[in-house]
């Protein structure tokens, strides 16, 4: 009896933290999302359903997105360029200002991030 309501608790603990987790990564590809006018609605989809491996993959697109085009009319621009050449809007001042995050960092979490999603699937079937 009591072992079985350890397990239930500790199912619901775990189930709750996930539940979280996948909020928490959820709100936070939202925001960024929409700060670098990205497909708020796609991100948010992959975030949620991949977690941390969808969060990685946010990540990895976030870095180029606005490299070479212009915030304002989406058109390509020269890397470097300090002027956009189809509607001459200044980019230093409408793009966003991000720190780049190291590939290495996103290599990393996504490693961790699969281990950790096989680890709780073979937690929760044994």
């Amino acid at each position: 009896m009591f072992t079985m309501l350890v397990s239930i608790i500790t199912t619901v603990f775990m189930y709750f933290w996930y539940a979280v987790m996948v909020s928490v990564i959820g709100i936070y590809i939202y925001r960024k999302s929409k700060q670098y006018r990205m497909n708020t609605k796609l991100w948010v989809i992959v975030g949620v359903v991949f977690n941390f491996v969808g969060l990685c993959a946010f990540l990895y697109a976030r870095r180029s997105q606005f490299q070479d085009v212009c915030p304002v009319c989406f058109a390509g621009t020269p890397e470097g360029s300090e002027f956009c050449p189809e509607c001459n809007s200044r980019l230093e001042e409408v793009r966003p200002k991000m720190k780049l995050i190291p590939k290495a960092f996103i290599i990393i979490c996504a490693i961790i991030s699969i281990g950790v999603t096989l680890f709780s699937f073979f937690a929760i079937s044994s």
